[in-house]
């Protein structure tokens, strides 16, 4: 069974390398949540590919940016909403400054 295999290596991958976030949990009190991948929307503003504010006659705001939360949402699809979020967040927040810097 090479799945099963590979499910369980890539478990324990790292444990037997010191991987000190990979560790055993000896001590209590244990706490979890659980996850469910979600759908998602976003009613934020609009913003074009250098992550600025589009003005509702379809030109860009000058000096006005927006990303993550405060942006409309981009991505499309389902998965876990926190990953999705910061990660558009960070990818349209780097834009931004790209941009302002010319």
């Amino acid at each position: 069974m090479v799945g099963m295999k590979g499910r369980r290596d890539i478990a324990t991958r790292g444990a037997s390398m010191g991987n000190g976030s990979l560790g055993t949990v000896e001590k209590p009190p244990f706490y979890g949540i659980e996850l469910h991948p979600a759908g998602g929307s976003s009613a934020g503003l609009l913003t074009d590919v250098h992550a600025r504010v589009i003005h509702q006659r379809r030109r860009p705001i000058p000096g006005l940016y927006a990303s993550g939360n405060a942006a409309a949402a981009t991505e499309q699809g389902i998965g876990y909403q926190a990953g999705l979020a910061l990660a558009a967040a960070m990818t349209f927040s780097y834009l931004a400054v790209r941009h302002m810097l010319g």
